[in-house]
């Protein structure tokens, strides 16, 4: 019954584990613009058959469709920004022309015309209707003009979403952001492990991959358009309670074109303290990015290339040094802490001055658009992230040495392939292939050989002034002190890779567009983290730590095999996590000014390999 009643809870643990993960897996994908309106005579005739062409002046790529029995007309699959010439030709009647028309991620942008027959003399044409976009919900879009214009502090794509009012810190409508959806270029694009800091570091970049290490997941030169919802009812977006965020990288045109750049700032000029003491930041500190872009044709208005690589270099000051202003911890007990370690155990507590942190990244992002026909075009693009931050922080109630420092790393590789086609003037599909592998692992500053167990002291307080003698009294407090190796650091390395295919049909029937869509993630999940593997030890005072009376002993041991090769190349958990969706929209233009959208969506999870129960704590319970 023991056993059983093990299996059971064990079951159940893992069942919630999984239902919290899935929160964050799953996704909303949406990469095209679209084109729609109608087309009547002077003598207010809806007129069937007329021509209407999108040409994209950039890439000089055509998109075109005629107008239906009742003079509506739609394009689909159109790239977000532009601009785009929109041209009206019909048998008998004045062609109509209308340029700089710029169309914006996820939206239609609806169009009127009023076309008058050849032997009509007009000083002017006048284009009735207006291009103003056709939104599915509360949003907000950002374009490249606004991209190179608003101001930005670390480039991140959070300093954009920042402009939706229900965003704050990467909270949208009161949500966490564990619970927020990002996709680039119709790909997935979350932490799915869920072990992004809260506030993102210091680039705001919470939810994302890599945010562990403060890297942002592309560089914002490689960005056209993103796009931030919270509570859009297009079918096609679903399976998130927070914000959808969305971005669609750049691609080349007819005309080459291309940046060398270089963002920074430093102690120079940063503002003054807080502190009361109006001190500046140390001359250490450093936030700099460089890089460059290009983009061209290869074949004009055929195939196109973009690229772009950026670095980043980071090195900011960690302060509440021991002994000075704000700090937990006074200079006299560091010191004391610190001997107490290199006496008895032989071992460098590290820093407990103020300290240096630094945080790296190499980006490299390729994109290739091929245009098959005035039909068809394809993209292919890739990004590789390469990311490393040490990660060591204090505040006024938790003061940490040295030793608690450690490497996060992050590789990240990711490639999509988009298929867009308008087979008629009824028919257009929309294909995404993804492929995205993510891998995250921590490692000491001093390799395996520093390895020491995590200590907690608690309730320690900060005396004021050097010299006094210890004791409990004055260093009584609520403070906590951190020392020897970061128990989350001894055994971090998981792996994630992610396949994907969405596949959007659209069926244009009149005033109806129909939407028949699937979406689809496949997940393998290698979970390579063991809490406290080193062993944690806590002490409820510094007299207990000093006089070897631990309050708490805690640790992890593999009864299989206990050593760090084993554990770091044998994942604790491997999985697999599968997401199903399938949808059906139907866009009902009853009128000119009014639309209803009727809509049904199903999402299955599946969980076809989960984690086996260890048979050695099973079997060690039912004995």
């Amino acid at each position: 019954m023991r056993t059983l009643t093990l299996g059971r809870t064990a079951t159940r643990l893992a069942v919630l584990f999984f239902l919290v993960l899935l929160a964050q897996l799953a996704s909303a994908q949406v990469t095209t613009s679209s084109l729609s309106g109608k087309v009547i005579s002077d003598k207010n005739e809806e007129l069937i058959g007329v021509t209407v062409v999108a040409t994209n002046v950039p890439t000089g790529t055509k998109r075109g469709t005629g107008t239906e029995i009742d003079g509506r007309f739609s394009i689909p699959n159109l790239a977000p920004g532009g601009p785009y010439t929109v041209t009206v030709t019909y048998v008998g009647y004045k062609e109509q022309v209308v340029n700089n028309v710029y169309l914006t991620l996820g939206n239609t942008t609806r169009l009127n015309f009023t076309l008058v027959t050849e032997a009509q003399q007009l000083n002017e044409v006048v284009i009735t209707g207006n291009t103003q976009a056709t939104k599915t919900g509360a949003g907000t879009n950002v374009g490249r003009e606004a991209l190179q214009q608003l101001p930005t502090i670390s480039r991140s794509i959070q300093d954009f979403t920042r402009l939706d009012p229900r965003n704050s810190n990467n909270s949208f409508a009161g949500s966490s952001f564990r619970y927020n959806n990002i996709t680039l270029d119709g790909a997935v694009n979350n932490d799915a492990i869920g072990f992004s800091p809260s506030l993102g570091g210091t680039s705001g970049t919470s939810g994302l991959p890599g945010s562990s290490a403060r890297a942002n997941p592309i560089s914002l030169d490689a960005i056209q358009e993103i796009q931030a919802q919270v509570a859009p009812f297009d079918v096609k977006l679903g399976n998130f309670t927070g914000g959808s965020i969305n971005a669609v990288t750049r691609s080349g045109t007819n005309d080459f074109h291309g940046s060398v750049y270089g963002y920074g700032r430093n102690q120079g000029i940063t503002g003054k303290s807080v502190d009361g003491e109006g001190s500046k930041i140390g001359s250490s500190y450093h936030d700099y990015q460089t890089g460059f872009r290009l983009g061209g044709p290869i074949v004009k208005n055929k195939l196109f290339f973009f690229v772009n690589a950026e670095i980043a270099r980071r090195q900011e000051p960690q302060f509440y040094g021991a002994g000075t202003p704000g700090s937990p911890v006074s200079q006299d007990l560091a010191q004391l802490i610190a001997q107490k370690l290199q006496t008895t155990y032989g071992y460098d507590v590290g820093g407990y001055n103020d300290y240096n942190i630094h945080a790296n990244s190499d980006k490299l992002f390729g994109r290739l658009d091929f245009n098959l026909d005035d039909k068809t075009s394809i993209a292919l693009r890739h990004n590789y992230v390469k990311s490393e931050a040490t990660n060591l922080e204090r505040s006024g109630s938790l003061f940490k040495f040295g030793s608690q420092d450690f490497n996060q790393n992050n590789l990240q590789n990711s490639t999509v392939l988009e298929v867009k086609s308008n087979f008629s003037n009824k028919i257009a599909n929309n294909l995404i292939l993804g492929y995205t592998n993510i891998h995250d692992y921590r490692s000491l500053l001093g390799g395996q050989s520093s390895l020491f167990p995590s200590v907690q002291i608690n309730n320690v307080g900060a005396a004021a002034g050097n010299g006094v003698p210890y004791s409990d009294s004055y260093y009584q407090g609520s403070n906590q002190i951190l020392l020897g190796s970061d128990r989350e650091a001894s055994i971090f390395n998981t792996r994630t890779k992610t396949f994907e295919i969405t596949d959007n049909l659209t069926y244009f029937l009149g005033n109806h567009t129909l939407t028949l869509g699937t979406h689809n993630e496949l997940y393998k999940i290698d979970y390579g983290f063991i809490n406290s593997w080193n062993g944690r030890i806590e002490y409820n005072s510094v007299s207990q730590f000093l006089n070897d009376q631990p309050t708490r002993i805690r640790g992890t041991y593999n009864i299989q095999d206990n050593s760090y090769a084993y554990n770091y190349n044998n994942p604790s958990a491997s999985f697999n996590v599968n997401l199903y969706s399938a949808y059906l929209q139907d866009e009902w233009a009853i009128g000119d000014r009014l639309k209803i959208t009727p809509g049904i969506r199903f999402d299955l999870t599946s969980l076809p390999t989960p984690p086996a129960l260890n048979s050695n704590l099973v079997n060690a319970a039912a004995n």
